[in-house]
């Protein structure tokens, strides 16, 4: 009696204790059928902890959680601890997923008696690793599919990880990158940038930095780089995760728009250049006029052969020079639309070579052979850019000393010749060869030379627009231009123009003997010794000259008498009223009284315009005695009908 009483002690001890585990506990017997089952056990099925004992597990557990199960039963009853994971439906209609646990119960004779089941529910830690398992997922996809390319690097800078994009952004599969340092996929300098970046950092990246990496197929790629540290339980700096932008088309539009402004500064900087120019030749021209002039009258006065008269011959030489540099920087300077005609290439050429010998330093031998003298259909200013572009290139590559050569000669290409060039037909060209004794060019870069902007000249030097200028000239002429080159020996420009079937008269008055008259003239000009020399050379040749210093005046005087002159010789800029303007008025008083205009500018008018101002003939300053004469003798016969 009193070992049942300690039996039924131990059994509700028992049953106590295992009812107040948080698990579900239960003993299954080797046929399957419960013989213990706690309290938790009622939550699954509702039943009562007496009605589970003596059921079956399929009866217990129902047949679809049995079936679940029933794998991991037979192991047990095989001897086998097993344990899983199950998601089982529960009394009050919820799922709750269980750690399950079968340990067999093996007698000495090593029989299988059964297995305790212990199942502890996981459903929270279940239901956050799912999430985790969503949010890596997400991530996942957020990494695969950012556009911005992605970069994730340990502490030795090694690739752990790279997304897609950032992979196409160098050109590359993700496995091509990932165990390779950051730092191989850049070029030495932009190596040597990046590492002082990351050690003024102390081995990290920088929340912001721009970075140069180098695409598998050798293209540079510009990027903006935003970074954030990773670091390890003890704080300590583990890597950085990287977002990268590529920003190769924005660097790209910036340095064009650079560029456009650069060009908008050059060109601004030459229209400037034109218009001090401009007013800086009329000054000039004034006073080359009272060189010339007095110099012209000097020479009638002396005797012939003296040495007297052989220097004012010198004098008027270099008055002369004065002013064809002075037409050269006017030229050089003008921007205008472009005047096309026949253009005697030779003549050109002298005159830009007589430009470039006092531009260019005196140690520079400058060697001109004209063979041909040519014509070409072309407008003469762009004629003397390509000579000056192609000159002062050669200089720069000479440095302060060498050897310019300039051959003009004629050279018939054919088909073969000219296939490179769209523009130009096989014929007859001039060919102008520029050469040079200078550091000659990288054959990688010849390819180059003629597009805008591209300079090998130091910053502040030079703009890159010459060659790429000479080369729109020599297209719109249907030329070609060619480049041989030798580094370290120099290099050879040669330009074909077309040749013109029919010759052009240069306008000489050399020799030809002065022709005067006793017409009446009133000479115009604010400069009293201009008006004094107008008035000595024309008066030396028979006509009956009056002078006056203010166009106000002049128009006066033809009001109060507009019979009293034949002609008006008139200056183009004076104070108060200029000539254009008093030759109108004239024309309103008088329509058939002449106006010839002088200036010290440079502008071409064209022959309507000037009828339409009442001007008759435009003479450019400084005026030499047989151009004066001769244009007022042509404007005074042209009236007379003669």
């Amino acid at each position: 009696m009193k070992k049942k009483t300690n039996s039924r002690l131990h059994e509700r001890e028992f049953q106590a204790l295992f009812d107040n585990l948080p698990a579900l506990a239960a003993y299954v017997r080797f046929d399957e059928i419960y013989l213990f089952a706690n309290r938790q056990y009622e939550k699954l099925r509702g039943w009562a902890c007496r009605d589970i004992v003596g059921k079956s597990m399929a009866d217990v557990l129902g047949p679809l959680v049995y079936e679940k199960v029933k794998p991991f039963v037979l192991k047990a009853l095989s001897g086998v601890a097993v344990s899983f994971e199950v998601e089982l439906p529960f009394a009050d209609g919820g799922l709750r997923w269980l750690f399950v646990e079968y340990k067999p119960e093996i007698d000495d004779k090593g029989f299988v008696k059964g297995f305790i089941a212990l199942a502890t529910e996981i459903t929270r830690l279940k239901l956050s690793e799912q999430s985790l398992k969503s949010s890596e997922k997400k991530y996942r996809q957020l990494f695969e599919l950012a556009q911005e390319g992605i970069w994730v690097i340990d502490v030795e800078s090694v690739t752990t990880m790279v997304n897609p994009s950032m992979a196409r952004m160098l050109g590359y599969c993700e496995e091509e990158m990932v165990g390779k340092v950051l730092f191989d996929f850049m070029d030495a300098q932009a190596r040597e940038q990046a590492t002082e970046n990351i050690m003024r950092r102390n081995g990290e990246l920088g929340e912001y930095a721009r970075f140069e990496f180098i695409r598998k197929d050798g293209v540079r790629v510009y990027t903006t780089m935003h970074s954030a540290p990773m670091y390890d339980e003890h704080g300590r700096y583990a890597g950085a995760i990287a977002g990268i932008i590529d920003v190769t088309q924005r660097k790209k539009a910036e340095e064009e728009r650079t560029q456009l402004e650069n060009h908008l500064i050059q060109v601004q900087k030459m229209e400037a250049i034109g218009t001090l120019a401009g007013g800086i030749a009329h000054d000039f021209n004034n006073i080359l006029s009272v060189v010339v002039g007095f110099s012209e009258l000097a020479c009638e006065d002396a005797r012939q052969g003296s040495v007297q008269l052989e220097n004012l011959g010198e004098v008027l030489s270099a008055a002369r020079r004065a002013r064809d540099l002075v037409s050269q920087i006017l030229i050089f300077a003008r921007q205008g639309d472009v005047e096309v005609r026949p253009v005697r290439f030779s003549t050109i050429l002298k005159e830009a070579v007589r430009f470039l010998r006092s531009t260019l330093p005196s140690s520079i031998e400058i060697t001109t052979r004209i063979i041909s003298d040519a014509n070409v259909m072309a407008d003469p200013t762009q004629l003397h850019q390509i000579i000056m572009n192609l000159g002062t290139n050669a200089a720069h590559a000479m440095g302060d000393k060498g050897h310019l050569t300039l051959c003009l000669e004629e050279k018939t290409l054919g088909e073969r010749e000219v296939r490179h060039a769209p523009e130009a037909k096989p014929g007859r060209f001039l060919r102008l060869r520029v050469s040079d004794t200078g550091c000659g060019i990288v054959s990688s870069l010849v390819a180059s030379i003629f597009n805008p902007y591209f300079t090998t000249k130091d910053k502040g030097e030079g703009t890159g627009l010459g060659l790429s200028v000479v080369k729109g000239i020599v297209d719109q002429m249907k030329g070609m231009i060619e480049v041989v080159t030798v580094l370290g020996e120099g290099s050879s420009f040669d330009v074909f123009v077309p040749l013109l079937a029919w010759e052009a008269q240069d306008k000489d008055l050399t020799g030809k003997r002065v022709i005067g008259g006793h017409e009446r003239v009133l000479y115009v000009d604010d400069e009293p010794a201009i008006t004094l020399i107008g008035k000595g050379l024309l008066e030396n040749v028979g006509y009956r000259v009056e002078v006056s210093q203010s166009a106000i005046e002049a128009l006066e005087r033809v009001r109060e008498n507009p019979e009293a002159f034949d002609v008006i010789i008139t200056d183009l800029t004076m104070p108060r009223m200029r000539g254009d303007a008093l030759a109108r008025e004239i024309q309103a008083l008088r329509s058939d009284l002449p106006v010839i205009l002088c200036t010290g500018q440079d502008f071409p008018v064209p022959q309507e315009h000037l009828q339409k101002m009442g001007i008759s003939a435009l003479l450019k300053k400084p005026i030499g005695r047989q151009e004066l004469a001769q244009s007022l003798r042509e404007v005074l016969d042209r009236g007379k009908g003669t």
